[in-house]
């Protein structure tokens, strides 16, 4: 959604323009409670408070939307009521509430357009438009919600330290299953991180790698491969995913763990697990000097894969 980012730089400017009047600071008030917030970190990066989902930020705007009827935070109000209809697909509510913001306050910053740019309501307009248009022709589906089992982890012994993950066995029971029997025959052990791109992410799990030749290592599959579950854990720092090959399968048996973000292998492979201690293990073994296939002079071995539950 177009409009989306605005809401951030909402958030962190409604306390500055918040009014002192007595029905300004009440509907500003109540509207900033309405809302989530926002941390800044030191290395600048800001962080969305995510302590609330989108229905119970939904709740709390509506609730606080009658305080700021006739003061200038309605507007605004308005946009984030908006804003959280669409998150929750309601696109013809969503689509009335930016329609009456448009005919109400043409004149207001949200809805008036700059030459050549259309305004924040606009697009939100043609963005509900569009999304109505979609849901008519084609069937949406989305995908289930990844929560990481504590009752189960996995050690990974290295040659540069250990490291641990947990698994999200709701939404990829095959794709665990699967791991912890391959951990279970030892077909990780004493095999080596055959690929690594500095800082992004690094592929492990060939059984050919056992034999020491580089040259096949990538050629290291069983005799089966695995359905692409895909749910809505992203390919995130830490992120743990068996390699894709197309045509929703993935890989028997080689995985790729994230060191950084990795937007682009979202929804090519299905994540199945999270590194939960121990990334700067990930981190070092990523920055393994390579050759032009980014296969590591130095190969960091995986001496050994310890499941406990």
């Amino acid at each position: 959604m177009k409009y989306a980012a605005i809401i951030v730089g909402l958030a962190l400017s409604l306390p500055v323009i918040a009014q002192s009047g007595g029905d300004e600071a009440s509907a500003w008030k109540a509207l900033n409670a309405a809302i989530p917030s926002n941390t800044f970190e030191a290395n600048g990066r800001i962080t969305r408070d995510t302590r609330r989902t989108d229905s119970e930020v939904l709740k709390a705007v509506e609730k606080a939307l009658p305080k700021t009827r006739g003061t200038s935070a309605e507007p605004v109000a308005l946009y984030y009521h908006g804003s959280y209809l669409f998150r929750a697909d309601r696109f013809q509510e969503a689509l009335n509430v930016f329609e009456d913001m448009k005919k109400r306050f043409p004149d207001h910053g949200l809805c008036k357009s700059a030459p050549k740019h259309s305004s924040l309501v606009d697009d939100a307009i043609a963005d509900c438009r569009s999304e109505m248009a979609i849901r008519a022709k084609y069937k949406i589906v989305r995908l289930p919600h990844a929560v990481l089992n504590d009752k189960i982890k996995a050690i990974f012994h290295t040659s540069l330290g250990d490291f641990e993950a947990q698994f999200y066995t709701n939404v990829a029971p095959k794709t665990v299953a699967n791991f912890k029997k391959l951990i279970e025959e030892g077909l990780y052990n004493d095999t080596y991180f055959h690929r690594v791109w500095s800082f992004r992410r690094i592929v492990g799990g060939s059984p050919n790698t056992k034999n020491r030749d580089r040259r096949d290592d990538d050629q290291g599959t069983l005799s089966y491969d695995l359905p692409l579950e895909l749910s809505d854990a992203l390919q995130t720092a830490g992120a743990i995913s068996m390699v894709g090959l197309g045509n929703g399968r993935a890989s028997g048996c080689m995985f790729t763990i994230c060191v950084h973000d990795q937007p682009q292998l979202n929804n090519t492979a299905a994540v199945f697990g999270r590194v939960t201690k121990g990334l700067e293990i990930v981190r070092l073994i990523s920055q393994q000097r390579t050759d032009d296939d980014n296969n590591p002079y130095d190969h960091v071995m995986l001496r050994s894969v310890e499941w406990i539950e």
